[in-house]
């Protein structure tokens, strides 16, 4: 079966995000993946933290550190 020629894979898409530092892409690529293993919290919680501040901030969390946590846990999922 050919693939169509304009095809990116998802994980090529996280991978350029990631390599580009387009952080917000990435965590919304990735927070859909169904297996992210250890560190499926911390970037669907990034990803979370990004679209809703407000949300987190009213449950006494920052933001800011919820996605420098989400980051992280691409960089270790996915490397960089």
């Amino acid at each position: 079966m050919k693939k169509h020629p304009l095809y990116e894979p998802k994980i090529t898409k996280l991978r350029h995000a990631m390599r580009d530092e387009n952080w917000q892409l990435a965590l919304r690529i990735a927070a859909r993946f169904p297996r992210l293993g250890q560190q499926k919290t911390d970037i669907v919680r990034a990803h979370e933290a990004l679209a809703h501040p407000h949300f987190y901030r009213q449950l006494g969390r920052e933001p800011g550190e919820l996605v420098r946590r989400g980051i992280a846990a691409l960089k270790t999922r996915y490397g960089n």
